[in-house]
């Protein structure tokens, strides 16, 4: 029994034999899948699948909605500051070091990239949160295999 009539058989009191269909309660899947791509203010769309572009232009506005700034974080990637080491000439008794970089500790980070850095962790954490299970399991899973595979290979694990 469709639910309307159920309502309407309670609101108007009519003496009719009525059986709820607890199934119509949860095999309403089109209507929360509708609900999850629509996302809310706190929650953003659920990517769908085949349904790319209206999530993008959803998830865009879910964003621009909490910070603009989040879309420059999602477009450019996350901030990785780093320190440019001197080199040092070789002498009688130490070698010559070549000029590197290194990536900066987060307690290194001025006020500035600690901004961004926070903001780029709040993209994320949203991002992650509109990919359905399926889809982030597949995806966690490769990355794990990924790594597993090349695991103590420093020179094959750069293609990553």
């Amino acid at each position: 029994m469709p639910i309307l009539r159920f309502v309407y058989l309670q609101k108007f009191g009519r003496n009719l034999p009525v059986s709820v269909n607890y199934r119509s309660f949860s095999s309403s899947t089109k209507m929360s899948r509708d609900l999850l791509s629509m996302g809310s203010k706190s929650k953003p769309p659920v990517l769908q699948i085949g349904e790319y572009p209206q999530w993008r232009v959803r998830m865009t506005q879910f964003l621009n909605n909490i910070d603009k700034t989040l879309m420059v974080s999602i477009q450019e990637g996350p901030i990785k500051p780093f320190i440019d080491i001197p080199g040092t000439p070789e002498t009688a008794t130490t070698p010559a070091i070549e000029p590197r970089r290194v990536y900066k500790l987060f307690r290194h980070y001025n006020e500035v990239e600690k901004i961004r850095a926070e903001l780029d962790e709040k993209a994320l954490t949203l991002l992650t949160m509109a990919i359905p299970n399926d889809l982030f399991n597949r995806v966690d899973s490769r990355n794990t295999s990924w790594k597993n595979s090349f695991k103590g290979r420093k020179d094959q694990s750069k293609l990553s």
